[in-house]
This record gives C-alpha cells, structure tokens and sequence, in this order.
C-alpha cells in the first residue's frame, strides 16, 4: 500500500515538472516571436514606413508622391471641377479627400515596386535594396557619365540625370531582369503543360479565318463636320437595308456613298493602324452570317461609317500547337510572372511609422 502511494506520488512530481518545463519552453517561444515581431517594427526617423520588412525612406516615399500629384490634381478636377488651391489638401468632396487619394496612390506604386526588389533579392537577381546604396550609384552614374562626355566619349541620353529618372530606369532594368531569370529557372513548363496551355488560350490567339467575303457602303468624311452628315447619311440607309435586307440597291441614292465587296485572305497581311480595310477586315470578322451592321470606327478625322455585311459564313479554325509552340511559351511566361506578381503584391505587408507617415503628409 505504502509503495503504491509512494509510485503514485513520483508520477505527479513527474508530470508536474514536465508541464513546467513545456510552459517555460512557451514562454521562452512567445518571447523571442514577440522580440523578432518588435524588431521588425522598429523604425527609424527617417523611415516612413515598410513593405515586407523593407524600409522606405522619407526621401524615396516623396519621390513617389511627387509622381502622383499631377493625377491627384486632375482626378479631382474631373470628378468635382476642383483646381489646385492653398486649401486643395485639406479639403474634402463626397468623403474623398486629395491627401488620402494620393496615400493610397503613392502605397500601390511603392508596393508594385517593392514586391519586385524583394523577389529580386531572393532570387538572387540583385542585392536587398538600399536606398543610401542607390543614391551613391547614381551619384556615382552621373559622374562617369560627365566624365566620359567632357573626354569627348559618346553619352547615350541626358549628360546628367535626375535621381527619379534613375531611379526608374535601375527599376524598369531590374523588372526585366527578374523575368528572364524565373523565364529561365522557374517558368519552364513540360510539353504536356505547354499544350494544355495552348487549348486553353487558341480561342483568343490562336483563331484565324482563311476567307472572309464581305460587302459594304461607306460614308467617308474627314472631319468632325463631315462625320455628323455622314452618320446621319448611313443611319438613314441602314433602316432601309434592314426593311429591304439588300445594301447594294443603295449604292445610287447616296452620292458621298461607296459600295464595295471584297473578300481577305488570311496569307495577305495589312498593315497599318489607319489601313481601311484592315478597319473593315476586323469589323467584318466579327460579324455573322445574315447580320447586316451599322459600323462607326469612332475616329473623327479622315475615316467612314460603315454599313457591313457578310457574303458567306465564317470558318474560323485554329493555328495547329507546332506552328505556334515559341509564342505558346511567351504566353505562358507571361502568364506565369504575371500571376507571381498579383500574389506578391497581394501578400505583401504594410507596417507605418505613424508619427512620420502622417508628418510628411500634411504640409503638402
């Protein structure tokens, strides 16, 4: 009996010491989380805030506002006529004020730019970016540049440039940099992916028309004028190809008017942005059989109203996965990157120095 208590007694002092040891493994646990999530948040009084941990300096956040103000000023003189003025951003409209637009603004294009120098840099692609580096390379560009020009060398572009046009240019760098590294490491699809991939998009890119056989009237004009007669000319005509369902009976009525058919062929190439009948070919392929249409390219110099109709059904088919594998894969890494880059900037955190962020802010 004695050393039954005795063994039960043992097995209480020992789980009591194991249940403190867990509890002081926790506290020690919490601890160092709560140290390391300090840390992060330490800031700085030249840091207005960070993004994923990344610092952002006084000097770099204003070179970013700079960048926003001119839109913040024409967004609201769009939407509520307000002009530039003293009081311009401290007032407020329909619970819109300039100082938060421009925040936000200003927070979206940092983080677009900071998500890409973070993956950069655990891609290897570049060192974490430093904003006192940066300045001392443009510093330093700037000089090789002068000295190069003033030794009588070749300088592509401005002599000297300025800090946000460097800035952006190293970015912009940067953003290719970091595509063709993950195009070449981490956007490899297998054969299987590429053509999955391929049925997925043949719809939107990969569709063609061999022939495409179309009539129409025109109504040319070349200017703002001409293009309302012109519209009121078509609009007129087209009611009566709706009751008669012929548009060639027309052709003499209307003595500004030109009566066509043509056919296109998928193997003849048209160039140009202003090229009519490119115009007419991408108006008439989206048309149906026995749909007669009132076209207006929405130009208001130098172009046509359209009445358009098709002479035989479209076949659309699709170009085969062989001929078209390279573009196939450009799609794909597009894609890829493209998906990578919402996640990020979707992910992405926040933390502000409030006493600085709300500092710099007001005296716009």
């Amino acid at each position: 009996m004695f050393l039954t208590q005795k063994v039960l007694t043992l097995k209480k002092d020992t789980v009591l010491l194991m249940s403190c040891c867990i509890l002081c493994l926790l506290v020690i646990s919490c601890n160092k989380w709560s140290q390391k999530k300090e840390s992060a948040l330490v800031f700085t009084e030249s840091t207005v805030l960070k993004i994923n941990d990344i610092p952002v300096s006084i000097d770099e956040y204003m070179m970013f506002l700079e960048e926003e103000k001119a839109m913040t000023f024409n967004y609201f003189f769009q939407k509520y006529g307000i002009e530039k003025s003293n009081t311009f951003w401290q007032s407020t409209h329909d619970n819109e004020t300039p100082i938060q637009y421009i925040r936000e603004k200003t927070n979206t294009h940092l983080r677009q730019v900071k998500v890409v120098q973070d993956y950069a840099a655990k891609m290897n692609v570049v060192k974490p970016f430093d904003f006192e580096v940066f300045l001392k390379d443009w510093q330093a560009e700037n000089k090789t540049r002068k000295l190069k020009h003033d030794a009588g060398g070749i300088v592509y572009g401005p002599i000297e440039t300025n800090m946000k046009d460097y800035y952006f240019y190293v970015q912009t760098n940067l953003d290719i940099r970091l595509k063709d590294k993950l195009d070449e490491t981490v956007f490899v699809p297998s054969e299987n992916e590429l053509q999955d991939y391929y049925n997925t998009i043949k719809k939107i890119h990969f569709t063609y028309i061999d022939t495409l056989s179309v009539e129409y009237l025109s109504f040319p004009y070349q200017n703002s004028t001409q293009r309302k007669q012109s519209f009121s000319m078509a609009k007129k005509a087209y009611d009566e190809v709706l009751k008669t369902n012929t548009i060639k009976a027309l052709k003499n009525q209307y003595n500004i008017a030109t009566y066509k058919q043509k056919q296109f062929y998928d193997g003849v190439k048209l160039y140009g942005e202003e090229n009519p009948d490119r115009i007419i070919k991408s108006y008439a392929s989206n048309l149906k059989f026995g749909e007669t249409k009132l076209v207006d390219t929405k130009s208001e110099m130098n172009s046509s109203i359209y009445i358009m109709k098709l002479l035989k059904p479209i076949n659309k088919q699709f170009r085969s996965f062989d001929n078209v594998r390279k573009e196939v894969a450009y799609f794909y890494k597009e894609n890829r990157y493209k998906r990578l880059i919402d996640s990020l900037n979707k992910n992405a955190v926040f933390d502000f120095n409030e006493k600085v962020y709300n500092k710099i802010l007001k005296p716009i």
